[in-house]
């Protein structure tokens, strides 16, 4: 029983890192798409 709740913490916490990972990656592709467009906006 106690194993099996570390294992949930454990995957909660895979959980997080997972959906960090996933929304810094997010504005990554977010800030790729707006770079190309500044200098269309400058010009």
């Amino acid at each position: 029983n106690t194993s099996f709740v570390s294992t949930l913490e454990r995957t909660s916490q895979l959980n997080q890192v997972f959906l960090s990972i996933l929304s810094s990656f997010g504005n990554l592709k977010a800030v790729l798409w707006t770079v190309p467009q500044t200098p269309m906006l400058i010009c």
